[in-house]
């Protein structure tokens, strides 16, 4: 027999959330919990999930049922922009709770708050940790000097123009969009050649699926002057994924250069801090692989620049030098001419005064042989008289010859001279072969393939070298 007349469940369930209300009603408590099976309602934004508390070994020591909507829910909303961390199932936080009871849906505890300060702590915690387990288990990669991680990675030399990319990004990311138009509608004219490799980059349990892009890129055999990996858009919680280690170790040894630019302005991912370069968005890492390729084009232009100075102060100073040789010859020759003449004008004075004398002296013996002899005389004065005429009149003709023949030597030394000038040089058929703006005299100087301009008489020629022979530089060659 019953002692008590029995009761209605409504009675009892009544009674029970009376209790607790009594209890609980006005009190809140701050309460660290594990979340698990977390849901969503967007519609109402309701969250609706599991607060649960675990041993060192991992078994359940309690478990309750919780939800989070109104105050709650713009709490949870507050939290993730905060922190970066989607509230979701697995994450570790420290909330504020009332304890409730419904007759319907039983025991459940409404959240009120969420303490952002305690969750970043300890996804910085869990930050540092990895960081600290990516040098501890990759020493040979990874390493801290002074105050800054230095990688492999980071190792790597740029190469001086950055045209073949790939690219690890989402295919409907806007940023993937963005960093594309950046790079094709440069200022500059510069031309890419854009591989992409598309993976889900948000959440951190498609880490994963990045890792396997990259692993992709490497065994692509393709020879990428550097890889970007970029996040455009989705939410600040995304950011997470590039925390995971093992992503970042890959990142840290990767062969080629990594930009980052995924798209996170207040914060760094450890694979920023494990990757060549870090940029801020997708949009700054093109900018970034513009501006690089534009300072390799200015120093191209400035060395391009320093060469015509050079080469025009070369060539003013060959002309200067060339001008004072020019003017060397000139006055040499004008000297040798003018001595020469002085000496032939002497001559023609010695051979004067020689005939003179000659005649002079036979003159005197005629007419003192004359007073001695006088039959004989006259036929010895016609004789030697003759013989006087012949020796006056080869006298003539020979300084006549003499004069001409020392006039010949003169012209012929007038013409070497004339004809020893660069421009009658290049007139009789001669060429002057440069490369690069210099004269070129020795053939092994000059391969096959390079650009040489050929000076002729009023005409330059510029060739590219086909073939080279080897000649004995005997006049049959030519």
């Amino acid at each position: 027999m019953l002692q008590d007349a029995p009761m209605k469940l409504s009675e009892l369930t009544g009674l029970i959330r009376e209790t607790l209300n009594n209890k609980f009603a006005r009190e809140s408590y701050w309460v660290l919990a594990d979340i698990s099976d977390h849901k969503f309602n967007p519609q109402k934004k309701f969250h609706y999930f599991e607060m649960v508390e675990k041993g060192e070994s991992g078994n359940m020591v309690t478990r309750i049922q919780a939800s989070a909507w109104g105050e709650g829910g713009k709490s949870v909303e507050v939290f993730e922009k905060e922190t970066g961390q989607k509230f979701t199932t697995g994450i570790y936080v420290l909330a504020r709770v009332r304890v409730e009871y419904h007759v319907l849906y039983g025991l459940k505890l409404s959240l009120l708050e969420l303490d952002t300060r305690f969750t970043l702590g300890e996804l910085e915690k869990k930050k540092q940790e990895t960081i600290k387990r990516l040098m501890a288990e990759c020493p040979d990669y990874i390493k801290m000097v002074g105050d800054r991680i230095v990688t492999r990675n980071q190792g790597h030399v740029l190469k001086l123009v950055l045209q073949r990319i790939a690219v690890v990004s989402s295919k409907q990311s806007a940023g993937y969009q963005d960093f594309v138009h950046t790079l094709r509608s440069n200022p500059y004219g510069y031309r890419f050649h854009i591989d992409a490799y598309h993976t889900q980059v948000q959440g951190e349990a498609n880490a994963g699926e990045v890792l396997k892009q990259l692993i992709s890129v490497f065994h692509s055999g393709k020879p990428y002057d550097v890889v970007v990996i970029i996040r455009g858009g989705g939410a600040e919680t995304d950011f997470l994924i590039f925390n995971d280690f093992n992503l970042s170790r890959a990142v840290a040894k990767f062969p080629i250069p990594i930009i980052t630019g995924i798209g996170h302005l207040k914060d760094q991912s450890i694979a920023d801090l494990m990757a060549h370069t870090e940029t801020k968005t997708p949009t700054k890492s093109a900018e970034f692989i513009i501006t690089h390729n534009k300072y390799f084009e200015d120093k191209v232009l400035e060395l391009q620049n320093n060469i015509l100075i050079r080469a025009q102060q070369m060539f003013s100073t060959r002309q200067r030098l060339l001008t004072s040789l020019n003017s060397i010859v000139v006055n040499k020759t004008r000297d040798y001419l003018q001595r020469y003449m002085q000496d032939m004008a002497k001559l023609n004075r010695v051979v004067t005064q020689t005939s003179m004398q000659i005649i002079h002296t036979r003159k005197n013996e005629m007419v003192s042989l004359s007073g001695r002899v006088i039959s004989p005389a006259k036929l010895m004065i016609g004789r030697r008289g003759h013989e006087l005429e012949q020796v006056i009149a080869n006298l003539g003709t020979f300084r006549a010859m003499f004069l001409k023949r020392q006039q010949g030597f003169l012209d012929h030394h007038k013409i070497m001279i004339r004809m020893a000038s660069p421009e009658q040089t290049l007139q009789r058929g001669f060429a002057i072969v440069k490369m690069k703006d210099r004269i070129i005299a020795d053939a092994s100087k000059i391969s096959r393939g390079d650009e040489i301009v050929v000076v002729m008489h009023k005409t330059e020629i510029t060739s590219i070298v086909k073939e080279k022979k080897e000649t004995d530089g005997s006049a049959n060659n030519i």
